[in-house]
């Protein structure tokens, strides 16, 4: 998936794969284009049967890089089995 994803970007796939809540997870580059705002940077996970991506664009490289890093640094994966009500609650 994350191969697919950097091809398709005409990016790179990043070759350390980082943790995610403890779930291997890979970091995918995209090259900005300066005349528009477009994904440049994602993190791709499989987990519980499910493809997670958390996906940052911008017009200029470095501009999201710190955002994404820290976001999954701090993620924490949900109960599947929460439904959108409880999770409102909280």
């Amino acid at each position: 998936m994350a191969e697919a994803l950097a091809k398709k970007w005409n990016g790179k796939l990043i070759d350390n794969p980082i943790k995610l809540d403890g779930e291997p997870a890979y970091r995918v580059k995209g090259k900005p284009n300066p005349s528009r705002v477009q994904p440049i940077d994602c993190i791709v996970v499989v987990t519980d049967g499910r493809v997670v991506m958390l996906m940052a664009g911008a017009q200029h490289v470095g501009t999201v890089d710190e955002a994404l890093t820290q976001l999954a640094a701090s993620w924490k994966w949900k109960k599947r089995n929460e439904s959108i009500d409880e999770l409102k609650s909280r």
